[in-house]
């Protein structure tokens, strides 16, 4: 069977599952207390309905992916089993790069922090390779580890370097030092005013 793009959502496609229209869990009415959601029965959480199970990806011989499988992937593991579609390799390689080699492909986006909602927004716009555009972001690093901090900061000056602006309200020091334009948030009471050029 071929298939569209759009069949391929969680939202309206034709592959999602029936019984829990793509959200991979259902809820359950359990009278004088509080609705209970739980898995779907039927797709197992996948979000997906059976015919989706035989839409696959061989990479070689004894290598087989199905959507599913391959929506339960994270970038880093995506990018080992996919990493020879170059397309997909260097839109993996943009989320990896910005820290978010942990997220499953298919990650329901209710379950994202601020920061990681806005790195994949950030995903995007490196991928499509837009120059001259300003980006103003609210405190990316918030909740990261230094070590992913630092890959935003790459990801950034990349942006950057593309011929882009960028404006950064952000409170790590890391990144204020970083050379690029900030807008400080600066508090009186909590954080003094910067001694230094910035």
């Amino acid at each position: 069977m071929k298939y569209k793009a759009k069949d391929f959502s969680y939202n309206t496609g034709n592959l999602r599952c029936p019984a829990c229209d793509g959200t991979g869990q259902i809820t359950l009415d359990v009278q004088f207390l509080p609705d209970v959601d739980v898995v779907c029965p039927e797709c197992k959480g996948s979000r997906y309905a059976k015919a989706a199970w035989q839409v696959c990806y061989e990479k070689e011989p004894g290598k087989r992916y199905s959507l599913p499988q391959m929506m339960a992937m994270d970038v880093n593991t995506a990018l080992q089993a996919a990493g020879d579609w170059k397309v997909v390799r260097q839109r993996l390689e943009v989320l990896r790069d910005l820290g978010l080699g942990y997220l499953t492909l298919g990650e329901a986006t209710p379950g994202l922090s601020g920061g990681e909602a806005q790195r994949i927004r950030l995903a995007t716009q490196i991928g499509s390779g837009l120059v001259g555009v300003a980006y103003i972001l609210d405190e990316p690093s918030i909740g990261l580890h230094q070590r992913d901090n630092d890959k935003l900061l790459r990801a950034l000056m990349r942006l950057r370097d593309l011929g882009n602006s960028l404006i950064v309200v952000e409170h790590d020091e890391d990144t204020m030092r970083a050379d690029i334009w900030m807008c400080l948030q600066r508090c009186k009471s909590c954080f003094p005013p910067f001694p230094h050029k910035l």
